[in-house]
């Protein structure tokens, strides 16, 4: 029938059911996520005596409908001559939890070491770079000052004399002092 026949005081005041009400439950009336096929599948290898016990984790639903994660152990078992379910119901919705912060956390630690480590290598490039505009900068630096010390700092001068007389210019070369320099 599936009915509970007993259920412990611990097991009864977290449902939050007295024994008379459980005797008119069953295992689905509190477990939300099974139906009964679901239900029957996952105890057919107890039935079938192909396993000793079946481990699982479920919700349960209590009788002010608040619900809680609860590890089931169930077995098969005699009771009075009848063949009857055992179950030891265990509530871990705080492991649950636990767990589930804890690899929250791993995963945010996971993120925060990538992201240091991308700024690690940022950094390295960055060094990387300075160095090299700094030569860039010392190679110019370098090559201003030789090329105002060449003769080619004239050029310019000698250019803009170029195009300021380009319309008398043979004269300009020929007879004044400016020019033939």
């Amino acid at each position: 029938t599936l009915q509970f026949e007993y259920a412990n005081r611990g097991g009864r005041a977290n449902l939050g059911y007295s024994l008379e009400e459980l005797k008119q439950l069953t295992p689905l009336d509190i477990k939300p996520a099974f139906t009964l096929e679901s239900f029957q599948e996952m105890v057919a290898p107890l039935v079938a005596e192909e396993k000793q016990q079946v481990v699982f984790q479920t919700t349960h639903q209590r009788k002010d409908e608040t619900t809680y994660i609860a590890e089931i152990r169930l077995q098969k078992s005699r009771y009075q001559d009848r063949e009857v379910f055992l179950a030891m119901i265990l509530d871990v919705s705080d492991q649950v939890e636990a767990e589930a912060k804890s690899h929250r956390l791993q995963s945010e630690l996971v993120e925060a070491s990538r992201k240091a480590g991308m700024a690690d290598v940022a950094t390295g490039i960055l060094h990387n770079v300075g160095n090299i505009l700094n030569s860039v900068n010392v190679s110019t630096s370098v090559i201003r000052r030789r090329i105002e010390k060449s003769s080619l700092a004239n050029l310019k001068k000698s250019s803009g004399l170029i195009v300021e007389k380009q319309e008398c210019f043979a004269d300009f070369v020929l007879n004044d002092e400016r020019g033939q320099k």
